[in-house]
């Protein structure tokens, strides 16, 4: 099967339903519940407004296709409880206090709740349909313990398929007969006051994915060789939990409790009017390992059964869920997991050629001969999306209800596919002409159209918008249309005669740069009129040190700000925060907490967070090795990034492919996530060059727009036996240096660790590229001759892989002749000879001394760095021919244990050492195997000096060096 798949729409950030809406002062009181929660409904107490956004399915009065139940069933809340939780920094150490039940209002998304007043923030899960779910999850509420953290709160909320829907799938059957749409959101961090009437918006997200499957387009139009008769579902897990991982506002990886089991399943669903929309819903599901094997047996997939081309037989098809993977000319994917609150919209192009006979050949088979498009969507956060199989175009906010006060800042969301333009345009409610109280804002100026480019899924534009006061009587209505050629969606903003008390802010969140004193003035609008805006502000764990702090002047928050009789009351907030001294990465936050009430009691709240950031960034790799493949560098940064890359033109083409600017990543992500990289596609150069181009890089913080500039080096790898290396520029050396660990570069750096002189082939086809002659990885001594020596290779205290070198004249010398190799670009040659030579003289009684080495290695590789010395008598001399081992430090019955004395010879061509009475002797000759014995004789003067006398030639020969590593 081929696939065209599109990345995952996730608009973030989107708007609530309501989120220009303070609701009225009117609420009604909690009936008695069969539950006694430990809230409770007494002193203490305040009622709370719940407005939630329950997410969109698909564009209103949509019809067609076969549907077991429809977009109001999914919407539907028979039953809502909240779960208290007192806020803290980390999210993860929230603790959970109480839970009280909430009574539905006047709509579905309007409840109320009895919550504890508290002098501090709280955040509030909300769970819906908790009852219809399997366990009943109001049971399992009940026994919650409070002081739990919120990660274990988690993990006891689970909800399980029962044993019908374990084989035939989740029950969605009709309007009367499914199984619960459990849905969870959470608040943002609030403090429940008492004495006035409080509003909170959630979001709720469904704990199911539902698949649509479409064929031709989303109208059903068909492919004209087939015709769709059924689908059947393959691989889902039977549990899921409740409450995700994230409760961010968008969901982006599974949250699968322990105990899960994937269930093949018999779910089987009838496809009417070449549509199958409302029918088919799963838990999240995790794709198996690339690696697992037969993995792709076990991935969450559709068999889609039809009959092909006219025939009369149904002939099946297999339909995978996944992303083209790079550079494989989609015959490979990239499979997508299953995410909750998501719809996989799939629509079938074309079928060119006959499926299998069975739906189990086509579930063992991989995909073919089906082309299907799909685009998944997440439906908390979109609010209406149009799409024809191929592109798509998106908002975040399907209705606007904004009060007789009006609003400057109001976001839409918009996503479209990368390079799709758009157009908005406002409407009066018929669709015709342009209502003259809503303007969007585009670069600060008021304007009745807006145009923008899709930038792909992951980067939805903000689109800002206003809305004027009116005085008139009653609702006005405009229509905000969003098309791009052929696909239009429509959001509503409806202004009415409410008069909430509201706060307007430009920012959720006022940042302040901690490398300076950093004073950050913003404006809050609040209002209507007789309104009193009170504030003050909490530390975090980390706490801002705030210089100065104030709004509208006053440095009281306690008595605060009035509107007056002004409707809309602008004052201007101004911090200083003092600069975060020594730490080379610092983060403080702080909250600003914002409330407003009026004369009446009716109250609203607003968070504003603080947050001070001591911007770094860091790059573990800042060499690029061109090699013709794509380059990752991670960036480890603290703040959200975008890059662009500074006179890239330098070096692309040579180097590097026309580089992508404007690569984004997150920040905290460390130094190796896949969500804080830069890809660069380098080209492979058949030219050796080790001169490295320095290019400076431009992060940009998202968020504020500072900038941090860092530079990379890009250099030309170099290509060896099959395998790439990045080669660095030594210097001129001797060879006593390079065999000292000399590592010194051109550049006047050191090589860094990982890198090596090259192998001796690998040195030859350097010194062809560089005209140089080179010293390779082999910088041993060889040895070219020992003269006037006997050699026998022996072990030595019981270790073998020892050589014994004996003098052949009495009270003489020992001659050795040694070099070293070095690369050119014909080939190997060797350096200078140099001599070494060792003579043994009397100085206490005359006797017949032979000079005497032992060292580690064969006679022509020695191990010259510890050779052991002594004097071999005559009698012990005329056994040298038959010596097997040669042992030190034991008693001999004419003296006393000794152990050998060692010289460096790689370091020390000049020596002259007494020893008294070293000598060697000899056991066991006749056998043979006669055995050497070091030891101090007592009964005779037996004294004599060793010298040994070198050159130094080869020593300090230079040749070039080079240092490579292997990049792959």
């Amino acid at each position: 099967m081929n696939h065209r798949i599109f990345k995952l729409l996730r608009l973030l950030g989107a708007p609530l339903l309501a989120a220009a809406v303070i609701f009225g002062s009117c609420t009604a009181e909690l009936d008695s519940n069969k539950f006694s929660p430990s809230g409770g409904n007494g002193k203490g107490e305040q009622e709370v407004l719940l407005k939630l956004h329950v997410p969109g399915t698909t564009k209103p009065g949509e019809k067609g296709g076969t549907r077991a139940i429809n977009k109001n069933v999914e919407e539907e809340i028979d039953d809502l409880y909240v779960l208290a939780f007192k806020a803290e920094a980390d999210e993860a150490t929230d603790t959970y206090e109480y839970w009280v039940p909430a009574k539905k209002g006047v709509d579905n998304a309007t409840w109320t709740a009895a919550l504890k007043v508290r002098d501090y923030n709280q955040r509030f899960i909300v769970i819906a349909n908790a009852l219809g779910a399997n366990p009943n999850l109001a049971n399992v509420i009940q026994s919650l313990k409070p002081g739990t953290l919120k990660p274990a709160i988690k993990q006891q909320l689970t909800v399980t398929l029962n044993d019908t829907e374990k084989t035939s799938g989740f029950n969605a059957k009709a309007e009367n007969d499914h199984s619960a749409f459990t849905m969870c959101g959470q608040t943002a961090p609030t403090t429940i006051v008492a004495g006035g009437n409080i509003n909170l918006q959630v979001s709720l997200y469904r704990i199911m994915a539902r698949i649509q499957l479409y064929f031709g387009d989303k109208n059903g139009a068909g492919v004209a060789n087939f015709t769709p008769t059924t689908v059947r579902l393959y691989n889902f897990n039977d549990k899921a939990q409740v409450i995700p991982a994230e409760l961010g506002g968008k969901v982006t990886k599974t949250t699968i409790p322990a105990g899960v089991a994937l269930q093949k399943g018999e779910a089987r669903y009838n496809v009417v009017g070449n549509k199958l929309e409302y029918s088919i819903y799963m838990f999240e599901t995790a794709q198996p390992a690339n690696a697992a094997p037969n993995g792709y047996e076990k991935r969450p997939c559709l068999v889609v059964g039809g009959k092909y081309n006219g025939g009369t037989a149904d002939k099946y098809y297999r339909v995978d869920l996944g992303t083209p993977k790079a550079g494989t000319g989609n015959k490979e994917l990239d499979y997508l997991d299953i995410l909750r609150n998501y719809s996989y919209e799939i629509t079938v192009t074309k079928v060119s050629g006959e499926g299998h006979d069975t739906e189990q050949g086509a579930l063992e088979s991989k995909s073919a001969n089906m082309t299907a498009e799909v685009i998944p969507w997440d439906d908390t956060e979109i609010g209406n999306i149009d799409f024809d199989g191929e592109k798509f175009l998106g908002i975040g906010t399907m209705e606007y209800r904004v009060g007789k006060m009006g609003s400057d800042n109001l976001i839409q969301k918009v996503a479209a596919s990368t390079g799709l333009k758009w157009r908005a345009a406002l409407l009066n409610a018929d669709g015709q002409g342009t209502p003259d109280w809503i303007r969007f804002v585009v670069n600060g100026a008021d304007q009745t159209e807006a145009t923008g480019t899709g930038a792909g899924a992951d980067t939805p534009a903000d689109l800002k918008f206003k809305v004027t006061g009116k005085n008139a009587k009653g609702d006005r209505v405009a229509i905000m249309r969003f098309t791009a050629g052929h696909l239009q969606v429509d959001a509503r903003v409806i202004q009415d005669d409410n008069n909430p008390v509201f706060i307007d802010i430009p920012d959720e969140v006022i940042e302040f740069d901690a490398a300076v004193d950093a004073a950050r003035s913003f404006d809050i609008t609040f209002g209507p009129e007789n309104t009193t805006l009170t504030w003050e502000v909490v530390d975090g764990n980390n706490p801002i040190t705030f210089t100065a702090k104030s709004i509208d002047g006053g440095t009281d928050g306690n008595v605060g700000v009035q509107s007056g009789t002004t409707g809309r009351k602008q004052v201007a907030a101004n911090f200083t925060a003092q600069a975060i001294v020594g730490d080379a990465m610092g983060k403080k936050t702080a909250t600003l907490r914002l409330i407003a009430k009026n004369d009446n009691g009716d109250i609203t709240a607003k968070s504003v967070r603080l947050s001070q950031i001591k911007r770094t960034l860091n790059l573990p790799k800042t060499v690029v090795v061109c090699d013709g493949k794509e380059q990752m560098i991670y960036v480890d940064a603290n703040f959200d990034w975008s890059v662009k890359m500074n006179e890239s033109n330098t070096i692309e083409g040579h180097l590097i492919e026309p580089f992508e600017q404007n690569q984004t990543g997150t920040g905290d992500a460390g130094s190796s996530s896949p969500t804080s990289v830069i890809k660069i596609k380098t080209k492979l150069s058949q030219q050796f060059d080790t001169t490295e181009t320095p290019i400076e890089l431009t992060f940009t913080d998202t968020k504020t727009g500072a900038n941090i500039k860092k530079t990379i080096r890009f250099v030309k790898g170099f290509l060896y036996d099959g395998h790439m290396y990045h080669v660095l520029q030594g210097t001129q050396q001797s060879l006593t240096a390079v065999r000292g660990g000399d590592r010194s570069l051109a550049n006047g750096t050191t090589a860094p660790a990982g890198y090596s002189l090259p192998v001796q082939n690998f040195a030859v086809q350097l010194a062809q590229h560089t005209k140089h002659t080179l010293w390779t990885a082999d910088v041993n001594w060889r040895i070219e001759a020992w003269n006037n020596a006997k050699t026998r290779q022996v072990s030595y205290n019981g270790a073998a892989g020892y050589t014994l070198v004996v003098g052949t004249s009495a009270n003489g010398s020992i001659r050795l002749l040694k070099y070293a190799i070095y690369a050119q670009d014909n080939g190997l040659a060797n350096t200078a000879v140099d001599e070494l030579s060792m003579s043994i003289t009397n100085v206490g009684e005359t006797y017949n001394w032979y000079p005497t080495l032992l060292f580690k290695g064969s006679p022509t590789e020695p191990d010259l760095s510890n050779v052991r010395y002594a004097g071999m008598g005559t009698n012990a001399y005329s056994e040298v021919d038959y010596v097997n081992y040669v042992v030190d430090n034991e008693n001999h019955v004419y003296g006393n244990a000794a152990a050998f004395p060692s010289v460096n010879l790689l370091t020390n061509g000049n020596f002259q050492f007494s020893q008294y009475n070293h000598v060697i002797y000899c056991t066991g000759k006749s056998q043979q195997k006669a055995r050497h014995i070091l030891w101090s004789d007592s009964k005779r003067n037996f004294r004599f000096i060793m010298k040994g006398v070198g050159t130094d030639v080869a020593g300090r020969e230079t040749h070039y060096t080079y240092f490579v590593k292997q990049v792959w």
